[in-house]
């Protein structure tokens, strides 16, 4: 019985850092169609210019669908978009599109 409380007094405190650690990198996802410049540069083999090269096409192109569409940006090419998937993420696309539309009075 003795042995048995020892190995859970030593397994609940491994679970609950696994869990906080997996936590954080869920939560530490970037929405492409939202960030700024400085948080793009979160992502691996994103850097500054890359970064701003995909705000720029955001802001020309609308929103990305999916962030295989990271790829139509000058300088991202397959291997970049594989290492971004699961560190980006693509939320309100639609919304995106609503909000352009609306800013320009159509």
């Amino acid at each position: 019985m003795q042995n048995r409380r020892y190995k859970m007094k030593t397994l609940l405190p491994i679970i609950a850092v696994a869990l906080f650690l997996y936590a954080g990198t869920v939560l530490a996802a970037v929405n492409i169609n939202t960030a700024s410049a400085e948080a793009l540069t979160d992502l691996p083999n994103i850097g500054p210019a890359k970064a701003a090269a995909i705000v720029k096409d955001r802001e020309e192109n609308g929103a990305y669908d999916s962030v295989d569409e990271l790829a139509r940006v000058s300088g991202i090419g397959d291997k970049t978009v594989e290492s971004l998937r699961g560190e980006a993420v693509v939320e309100g696309a639609d919304d995106a599109d609503t909000m352009d539309s609306e800013s320009s009075g159509s």
